[in-house]
């Protein structure tokens, strides 16, 4: 059968206790602190798991990624 994509369960990931942690004590402020994103808008989404339909655990998922990107290859922290 031919190639195919497969889904990542994002919105249970964002759930996940270490994850919660993580966003709210080190991706957010480092999010707000960049400046590359809309971090009040990420802070809303993030805040309200009511809103989370298909576009915005994407665009939540795209700030995440960009964040930790920007930590391991500008800033060349490690991510924990």
């Amino acid at each position: 059968r031919p190639k195919s994509g497969f889904g990542v369960p994002l919105q249970c990931f964002f759930k996940a206790d270490r994850f919660v942690q993580l966003m709210e004590d080190s991706l957010l402020p480092g999010m707000r602190a960049r400046g590359l994103v809309a971090a009040e808008v990420v802070q809303e989404w993030w805040r309200n798991p009511q809103m989370w339909d298909h576009r915005i655990i994407q665009a939540l998922w795209t700030c995440v990624a960009l964040e930790l990107w920007c930590r391991l290859y500008l800033d060349r922290k490690a991510i924990s």
